[in-house]
């Protein structure tokens, strides 16, 4: 992002930068730069091997109270909580693939129980199965690209 200075407007001593593409409005909202869910974990080593070792999901950085991956353009954290447990409810987590049927047959070889095999079963028909990792949160694997809809 390339940026230039303006000088005239401001008090005395301060400098506005602008970048482009930015509105120079003194109220304009700065553009957002990644959207992240951080979910609350009790075993955050467990939910590492899960969404690493299992799922397959690319680590974008760590450190001793959690994680965060990148899917496609979107973050998703996870955070040790401690002893007490998440309050998920009806939370569902959602990942969009090309390939349903792939992602299922390896999380089964891998032990990882689902509530059944994928099909079209709500949702609009779509094709999709659901998975729980460690902390219990529900997570929907369904047909899609970077494109679909929720």
């Amino acid at each position: 992002m390339r940026s230039t200075t303006r000088r005239g407007a401001e008090p005395s001593g301060v400098q506005r930068v602008v970048c482009r593409g930015m509105s120079t409005a003194p109220d304009a909202v700065p553009p957002y730069l990644a959207f992240v869910v951080t979910f609350p974990v009790l075993d955050l080593a467990a939910t590492r091997d899960f969404y690493e070792r299992d799922v397959g999901l690319r680590l974008e950085r760590a450190d001793a109270a959690g994680v965060v991956y990148r899917v496609g353009p979107a973050l998703v954290g996870f955070r040790q909580q401690g002893d007490v447990g998440p309050d998920h409810g009806d939370l569902l987590l959602t990942l969009a693939c090309p390939d349903v049927d792939a992602i299922y047959r390896r999380l089964r070889r891998l032990g990882v129980e689902t509530e059944r095999p994928p099909g079209a079963y709500e949702r609009g028909g779509m094709t999709h199965f659901v998975a729980h990792d460690p902390d219990g949160y529900r997570l929907e694997i369904r047909l899609g690209g970077p494109t679909a809809a929720p």
